[in-house]
Order: C-alpha cells, then sequence, then structure tokens
C-alpha cells in the first residue's frame, strides 16, 4: 500500500479513524508504523511523530484535525458535491471531522472531548460527551485550530455577542450560523458552520452536536438569528451558494 493513494487508506465518513487506518495511512506515506495489528505501539506513536515533524505540525502524536488532513488529503474533497470557490480552512476541518459521534451510555468519545480542550471553551474533560453540548466546543476547536481566534466559550450564541466577530448581511461560505432554541430571547441556541443553500431554501450546516454527531445538517431558517465572520479574516463574498457538500442528516437534535 505504500504509495497507494487509494481510498482503502481513508477512513470511512461514516465513522473516525481507527489505530489501523493510521498505521496504514502512515505506510502509504512512507513511514514505518510496525505490524499493520491495529495496536497503538512505541513504533505507531514514533511514525506518527515523525511525520508531523517533517510536515510542521504540532508534535505530539494525537491525529488532530491538521494531522488529520495531512494523514488523508483526500479525506475532504471526496466529501465535497461540487466545486467550490475558497473555502475557509475552519470549514474544511469541519468537514473532516464528519462522522465523529458520541459513545453510548456512560462512555465519551475522546475525540468530542478534545475539542474542549481545542477550543479552549472549558479545562473539563471529565465530564461525558453526551451530558454537555458541544456544538460550540466544535465550532470554537475548528476555529482555533485554524488559527483564528474563537469565543472560547461553550456558549453556542456565544458568537453573538463576541468582539472577535462581525454580524454578515448575509450568508458567505464558512459563516458562522447561530439559530434560538426554545425561544430567541432566551440565550439558548446553536451553531455550526454554513456550507450552502439547497434549491428547498433550505441551508446545509456542518456542526458538532447535530444529532448527538458531526454532520452536515439541513436546517431551517425560521430559527436563523445571523451569520458571524472573525474579525481578523479577511471579508467574505456575501451570499447563498449551492451546497458544497451533500447533507448527512435532516435537521437534528441538539442538546
Amino acid at each position: 500500500m505504500a504509495g497507494s493513494s487509494s481510498a482503502s487508506s481513508t477512513p470511512s465518513p461514516a465513522r473516525h479513524a481507527t489505530v489501523l487506518d493510521i498505521q496504514r495511512a502512515l505506510v502509504s506515506h512512507g513511514y514505518q508504523p510496525g505490524p499493520l495489528d491495529g495496536a497503538w505501539g512505541a513504533r505507531t506513536d514514533g511514525a506518527l511523530r515523525q511525520f508531523q515533524r517533517d510536515r510542521g505540525l504540532i508534535v505530539d502524536g494525537i491525529v488532530g484535525p491538521r494531522t488529520k488532513l495531512a494523514l488523508w488529503p483526500n479525506l475532504v474533497a471526496s466529501r465535497i458535491a461540487v466545486a467550490a470557490p475558497s473555502v475557509p480552512l475552519w470549514l474544511t476541518l469541519a468537514i473532516a471531522e464528519i462522522g465523529q459521534r458520541e459513545a453510548s451510555g456512560r462512555d465519551s468519545n475522546r475525540r468530542i472531548i478534545a475539542y474542549r480542550t481545542l477550543g479552549r471553551t472549558t479545562s473539563d474533560a471529565a465530564t461525558e460527551d453526551g451530558s454537555r453540548p458541544w456544538c460550540a466546543d466544535f465550532a470554537n476547536a475548528m476555529l482555533e485550530v485554524a488559527g483564528v481566534p474563537g469565543t472560547r466559550s461553550g456558549l453556542a450564541r456565544s458568537f453573538e455577542r463576541s468582539p472577535e466577530f462581525v454580524r454578515l448581511a448575509g450568508p458567505a461560505l464558512g459563516a458562522i450560523t447561530t439559530f434560538w432554541r426554545g425561544a430567541k430571547a432566551s440565550g439558548k441556541g446553536h451553531v455550526n458552520f454554513y456550507a450552502g443553500q439547497l434549491s428547498s431554501g433550505r441551508i446545509i450546516g456542518v456542526g458538532g452536536n447535530q444529532s448527538d454527531a458531526a454532520t452536515a445538517a439541513e436546517y431551517g431558517t425560521a430559527r436563523l438569528v445571523a451569520y458571524w465572520w472573525p474579525r481578523s479574516a479577511p471579508a467574505p463574498a456575501i451570499g447563498h451558494t449551492p451546497p458544497i457538500i451533500r447533507p448527512t442528516a435532516r435537521e437534528g437534535r441538539e442538546t
């Protein structure tokens, strides 16, 4: 499999990468993680760290969003449905995370827990993934990893109050999109990234905690508050675009 760019070295869009997926990807890039046995050992860890070092990534032995894109450079392209204008890095990172899902019962998906640290929204790494709404953790993590300061708050609608974000006159690819929940004045809500509009008028939002997973979900606009953009980023082109990614879910539970 060394040197191959075949789909077999890319994790299924429906799930996160396993140790075996990582080992196979490292081999395809010319690294030696040891036996392809699905066991995380010193050789796999060393190969991943060397891979990170060679590409100027943070050398931590963790397959975070940037390392994931480097291991599987065709992952996002395989998920984008149509040719798209420039896609902000934070949206690219978010698309690569599609398929992350809460663990059942009292277990936790450690990657979802990691969004809290990456997004600097809390130092709490003990609360189960199903006991904390994590749409803002996810959005902040993608922004921070892309080098853009987020709100560093676990509240979905914190983007509406942050001086680091400006309200847009309309949608833009990658715009932070906030929705109210329960009542508009309640302060409760949901946040995701705008990824286009369907012919029905519904929009596609790439985000976390959408029916307990990271998905590209359809959303109506009845609860939409506004579109927001990082003040530190160049101003985007305003206007609806066709969906750049096929929806993987309908509007779902945001708890």
